[in-house]
């Protein structure tokens, strides 16, 4: 199961590349046809999966908790920035406001291609390119 999630959002982003090569821009959420619960998926893979990984360059000096909602789910996630790996916490998603310094909400294709930074159609925290992904 993990291979076959990891290959799904691997296939998906590199189609997104691909999209944006034609387009020559960073596509939006309309101008791709990922369905909401896979990109609902690829917000988990990626908060949960690798932005939690002790090589993760997801770090501030000055703890922060970032929130990240996607319309189409009924939970968010929590995400505790600070000098150690980030801690990732999924919260119903009415409740990741209440709980967080900064929000990243929207609907979950155009959340998900933006924390790919694959998309400026949400505003990002500066903290979060710089954090890139990486495997390996």
């Amino acid at each position: 199961a993990f291979w076959a999630r990891r290959q799904c959002h691997e296939t998906t982003i590199h189609s997104v590349d691909a999209l944006a090569a034609a387009l020559g821009r960073y596509p939006t959420s309309a101008d791709t046809t990922i369905d909401p619960a896979v990109a609902v998926d690829g917000i988990d893979e990626l908060l949960a999966g690798f932005m939690t990984r002790n090589k993760s360059r997801l770090r501030s000096e000055s703890p922060l908790v970032v929130g990240v909602a996607a319309e189409e789910s009924p939970t968010g996630w929590l995400v505790e920035v600070g000098p150690a790996p980030a801690v990732v916490t999924v919260a119903p998603s009415d409740e990741v406001a209440d709980h967080c310094d900064v929000r990243l909400e929207g609907p979950a294709v155009a959340v998900y291609l933006t924390l790919w930074n694959r998309s400026d159609e949400l505003d990002l925290v500066d903290l979060w390119r710089s954090a890139p992904v990486t495997w390996g």
